[in-house]
């Protein structure tokens, strides 16, 4: 099931608790409901490697966000997959 997440490349807004699931860039990535996520550090020749799986639980998608990117900033993350909440 990860490596599913880690190879989609579609990505929608419409988490059923409100924000965004997919894949998308840390910097670019819209605010996050409560679900799961995982950071990776994508090399140039494509090749992934999971850096942190964890969980977002405030229900404030921006404050999950910001979160994240904080996580994934001292991680080396240059992207992020959000699952759908729980």
């Amino acid at each position: 099931m990860l490596r599913a997440a880690l190879d989609q490349r579609r990505s929608s807004n419409d988490n059923v608790h409100g924000g965004a699931v997919g894949k998308f860039s840390l910097v670019e990535c819209p605010p996050i409901g409560p679900g799961n996520f995982v950071l990776v550090q994508r090399a140039a020749d494509g090749s992934a490697k999971v850096l942190h799986m964890g969980r977002s639980i405030n229900s404030s998608p921006s404050l999950n966000l910001a979160r994240v990117r904080h996580v994934g900033a001292l991680m080396g993350a240059n992207e992020v997959h959000v699952l759908p909440g729980f």
